[in-house]
């Protein structure tokens, strides 16, 4: 059973379901590979050890041993360094590595590849990606926001406790809830009629009057 990324077309993983025998699907195409004249070793497509090749594999093995060389030499031809600049080891290695594989690569589509028409089971899966999480950590972060809410818990009591006397006229926030608070301080009585920065300020200035007007306010009521 073989694994293929589609996305990428890589293969990842190849798993044995069983032995191969004759019986197996596609046992009949296995000649190319175990079997004679290879045996199981790689196919270089340039040395043929045929018994008695007819004139047609003869001519073949004479028309590769001109084509290949001749293929790296117009490579080298082709390369920004020309074929003077390409007489470096490392220049025609490279080249010949090119040639070489891309010959190969179209021979292994004729020899290995081929058509046939038996059955093949192919099996779609999409993976699905998944939030790994640590014990430790999960646990440790479930126990902290347990803390979190019973301190958030108290905090709460505490504040319900302590504006349950206070009683605004409007949402606590806005310009109407200000005036409210501030009127019941006697501090708008106190700024009534002063129009002028210079009133206001005066007024203002002292921090300790205000106050004194608020205790004295709330004193009365």
């Amino acid at each position: 059973m073989a694994s293929v990324d589609i996305m990428t077309s890589n293969l990842t993983s190849v798993k044995e379901l069983g032995h191969f025998s004759s019986a197996s699907n596609f046992s009949s195409l296995a000649g190319n590979v175990t079997g004679p004249p290879l045996n199981g070793r790689a196919y270089n497509g340039v040395n043929f050890s045929l018994v008695d090749p007819d004139e047609f594999f003869a001519a073949r093995l004479a028309a590769l041993k001109l084509q290949l060389p001749a293929a790296v030499y117009q490579a080298a031809l082709q390369s920004p360094a020309g074929p003077t600049g390409s007489m470096d080891p490392d220049q025609y290695v490279s080249l010949v590595t090119q040639v070489y594989t891309t010959y190969l690569a179209l021979v292994a589509r004729t020899v290995y590849f081929l058509p046939n028409q038996e059955p093949m089971i192919v099996e779609v899966m999409s993976p699905w990606k998944r939030v790994w999480l640590n014990d430790i950590a999960v646990h440790f972060l479930a126990a902290e926001m347990m803390l979190l809410g019973v301190f958030a818990t108290l905090v709460q009591l505490f504040h319900r406790y302590g504006r349950c006397k206070l009683r605004l006229k409007h949402e606590p926030g806005t310009i109407a809830s200000a005036v409210s608070i501030a009127a019941q301080t006697g501090i708008g009585g106190s700024l009534r009629g002063r129009r002028r920065v210079e009133g206001i300020s005066r007024i203002l200035r002292d921090k300790r009057s205000v106050a004194h007007i608020a205790r004295d306010r709330r004193g009365r009521s």
